[in-house]
């Protein structure tokens, strides 16, 4: 498992976001998500409202992600980094930094997990959505 990524990291569970790998370089920040958003955002010096209309959401969205009741999709994650001039890694893990020396081999093995994670992600989402489409067809059913 690789402890570094945003893939893995969300598996570990409730207390990735206060893991700190320092083995190769790499720190992570002990806040949420939220608390990254609003950072950055302050620093901006833009108001929650200011940056929901940047970015084309509600505000009530917008306080839901800096609250911790959700979470940005990609492509809003990307466009938030964006416009609050951070990376979308930075918002997803609060890593500070990048492995010192990454090894082509390492760095293809790491892909390599990564794939192997999402895939797994995938699969499970995949049954998931199988159980409530047919939860859904069992309720109409009755």
């Amino acid at each position: 498992m690789i402890l570094n990524d945003p893939v893995t990291l969300l598996d570990v569970g409730a207390d990735w976001d206060r893991f700190v790998d320092t083995a190769n370089g790499a720190t992570m920040i002990e806040e949420t998500i939220g608390a990254r958003i609003v950072q950055a955002r302050e620093q901006t010096d833009l108001t929650t409202a200011q940056l929901a209309r940047r970015l084309g959401v509600q505000s009530k969205t917008m306080a839901a992600w800096e609250n911790g009741n959700s979470e940005p999709r990609s492509n809003r994650l990307v466009n938030l980094a964006g416009v609050l001039n951070v990376s979308a890694l930075w918002l997803l893990t609060g890593q500070t930094g990048q492995p010192a020396h990454m090894d082509p081999d390492q760095e293809l093995n790491q892909i390599r997990v990564q794939v192997e994670d999402v895939q797994a992600q995938l699969m499970r989402l995949s049954e998931t959505m199988g159980t409530l489409v047919q939860r859904i067809s069992d309720f109409e059913n009755r």
